[in-house]
């Protein structure tokens, strides 16, 4: 029997419609029901970063654009995606979207065998499960005892795979390109990535359907096209895409997928698997946010132990800044809605909605996922006033926190033993106080009275002494030098504070 599973029409993408119910669909469906569903959601962000992907990757080549933002706003204005135009392009292409076509299996290399090897374990394609050197962050799976596994979920974990594996390992040897070159990341390890979301899967995919054109966040070189579409598949080497929807589909990683039948069902265990495609460059991800570095150039705003991300905020979310000579750049989403509502086609008192996705990672091992969402008002991402008060209020408690630290040292160093954790705690709980403000600041911060400001400054003076107050508060010693390094602690952390509100109330006072 000739293994086949159809991801045309074979259910294995996530959805959830609008009466909250979920439930598998296949490429088809997905698509044409979009207007119908209310987002495409897996349990892992990473495979739900990837799966969309994979949708605007089929979107752009089945649509050929959107070329500019009078095509993007008739796409918007039609609520729904054009059904014989997605029909018709996945009927043309069928054949390669079934995971295991003898010659063009789906993002895989036919007749693909890594030399040596019958096979590598299937769990190997999702950080979700442990094989070799991949630290599990959720279950315990090794490759003594591999997992056999549904086409659909293998098809999700390869979806995920060629965006989110990790470097690190000796490339193998296959009957197709001989010696491979080690591992390297795939294109979405090492930033966070910026999905906005609207209140259907049509207008999510619509609204970070960014324009494809020459110029494009991704430019074009040469012929670009989806991976599906390539005859001829490149060997592994480093080298930039061709396009947008190269990029989207990009072959981080070789694979063949074995499937078999155990009792009477059609499962995967094992795969062959090598090193892909290098990725040249991480300078051009259109769902990225990066930072100017006077050193090292732009670098892609990610997820970093002890540091929440919303600090960060002012790179993904306003108008280009100068840092220190060079230029900070925004996601491409981010950037259309601001040309968007410049052109009228979207309200500036729209409120958008933003998910963000990634991990952490320290070489190959996976540190953690965190998947995160705001809403923001349209005013934020085009009006620079307004992304200059977040900016300022970001500074500010950068600066309180910078009191915070030096507060709590001061405690500290009154004890010549123990009391290493009193920092870090009080750390920890002076930036995990300020996320529910940093949310009503975001929602607010466009309002011209300034209170939105002022609010913040306040949450910002009380999670600096609540900080300092609970981590002290957990040493029982009771005896003069404690009292006495309270006292000194408080005094240190009231005489910046002070700092801290003037500065930022001359800074707000002259933008609001």
């Amino acid at each position: 029997m000739t293994a086949t599973f159809d991801l045309v029409n074979s259910p294995w993408i996530p959805c959830i419609d609008k009466e909250g119910r979920r439930g598998e669909l296949g490429l088809l469906e997905a698509l044409v029901r979009a207007h119908e569903l209310a987002e495409l959601r897996d349990e892992s962000p990473l495979t739900t970063v990837a799966l969309h992907r994979l949708l605007l990757a089929v979107l752009h080549a089945s649509l050929e654009g959107p070329k500019d933002h009078k095509a993007w706003k008739a796409l918007w204005e039609a609520g729904r995606w054009d059904p014989g135009k997605v029909e018709r392009y996945l009927k043309k292409w069928r054949s390669r979207f079934d995971l295991f076509d003898e010659q063009y299996p789906f993002f895989q290399v036919g007749g693909f065998e890594i030399t040596g090897k019958e096979g590598t374990p299937v769990t190997k394609l999702t950080h979700e499960l442990a094989t070799g050197n991949i630290k599990t962050l959720f279950d315990h799976t090794v490759e003594e005892r591999p997992t056999a596994v549904s086409p659909g979920v293998a098809a999700r974990w390869l979806v995920a795979c060629q965006s989110y594996s990790l470097g690190g390992g000796v490339g193998a040897t296959s009957n197709r390109f001989k010696k491979h070159p080690n591992f390297t990341h795939a294109p979405m390890v090492g930033g966070v990535a910026v999905l906005l979301q609207g209140t259907s899967l049509f207008e999510t995919l619509t609204l970070n359907l960014v324009v494809n054109a020459e110029e494009g966040p991704v430019p074009t070189k040469g012929n670009d096209k989806p991976t599906w579409e390539q005859d001829r598949i490149d060997g592994p080497s480093e080298r930039r895409p061709r396009g947008l929807m190269e990029f989207l589909t990009w072959r981080a990683r070789m694979v063949r997928l074995l499937p078999e039948v155990r009792e009477g069902s059609l499962v995967v265990e094992n795969m062959h698997f090598a090193s892909g495609w290098e990725l040249a460059g991480r300078d051009n991800n259109p769902s990225w946010g990066y930072v100017s570095d006077p050193k090292k150039g732009l670098m892609p705003v990610g997820l970093r132990e002890g540091r929440d991300l919303w600090r960060d905020s002012s790179a993904l979310l306003t108008v280009i800044q100068e840092t220190d000579g060079g230029r900070n750049k925004r996601p491409a989403s981010l950037e259309l809605m601001n040309q968007l509502v410049e052109r009228e086609v979207l309200p500036p008192t729209a409120t958008l909605r933003l998910l963000t996705l990634g991990i952490a990672n320290d070489k190959a091992k996976v540190l953690f996922w965190r998947r995160d969402a705001w809403n923001v008002p349209a005013c934020l991402v085009q009006d620079s006033a307004v992304a200059a008060r977040l900016l300022a209020a970001l500074s500010a408690a950068e600066v309180a926190g910078k009191a915070t630290y030096a507060a709590l040292s001061n405690f500290k160093e009154h004890f010549k033993e123990g009391l290493a954790e009193i920092r870090d705690r009080g750390m920890a709980a002076y930036w995990g106080a300020l996320d529910t403000p940093f949310r009503r600041l975001v929602a607010d911060i466009a309002a011209p009275s300034g209170r939105a400001i002022d609010a913040w400054l306040a949450a910002v003076v009380a999670s600096s002494r609540d900080a300092l107050e609970d981590a002290t508060d957990n040493v029982q010693r009771r005896s003069a030098r404690e009292l006495q390094a309270r006292v000194d602690a408080r005094g240190l952390l009231e005489w910046k504070l002070k700092q801290v509100t003037r500065t930022g109330r001359e800074i707000i006072d002259g933008i609001v």
